[in-house]
């Protein structure tokens, strides 16, 4: 898709108006960017992006010297952390009550938490952190890959699904 094609898309899920010239709220603006099977091309770029990062990031967790992952590991769980977070956010907003209907988003909003309260660790680098902040923060890290990884699985099994039941009509 082009960049040009994003742009109107963008513009049309913006638009502050719907067909009675109410404003419309920040949350059905964004309900749209919330459907992965509307915006398939979109999620797949995301998630491919998000296990391009994750993986080094486990494998540089795994992979401590003295005790202590470097300081790139930090910077990717600085990226790939609140990139999750984001995304939960904007499932939490979007879907309201029925959130909680699914456990999958259970799980999500419990891992988005745990990065939540390792990511204040993972800001100031250093020898002075303790011993627990450091494995918690490598367990989200890790945590974060299988998620990722999980759900993108989830996301390419039911775009199969959702083709071989277009193929049928």
């Amino acid at each position: 898709m082009s960049s040009q094609a994003l742009d109107e898309k963008a513009s049309t899920i913006v638009q502050a108006t719907d067909d009675t010239d109410k404003p419309r709220s920040f949350v059905s603006a964004i309900q749209p960017l919330s459907n992965r099977l509307q915006y398939p091309g979109l999620y797949t770029v995301y998630y491919v992006t998000l296990l391009a990062l994750s993986t080094p990031l486990v494998m540089l967790g795994l992979r401590r010297t003295s005790h202590y992952p470097k300081d790139s590991f930090y910077i990717l769980y600085n990226i790939v952390g609140p990139l999750t977070v984001g995304e939960v956010t904007l499932r939490v907003l979007v879907t309201g009550n029925r959130f909680w209907v699914s456990s999958w988003h259970t799980a999500d909003l419990l891992l988005s938490l745990l990065v939540v309260m390792t990511y204040p660790m993972s800001l100031v680098p250093g020898p002075w952190r303790e011993f627990v902040d450091i494995h918690l923060t490598v367990a989200a890290g890790s945590l974060l890959f299988i998620r990722v990884f999980t759900h993108f699985v989830r996301f390419i099994l039911v775009m199969k699904r959702q083709r071989r039941g277009s193929a049928r009509c």
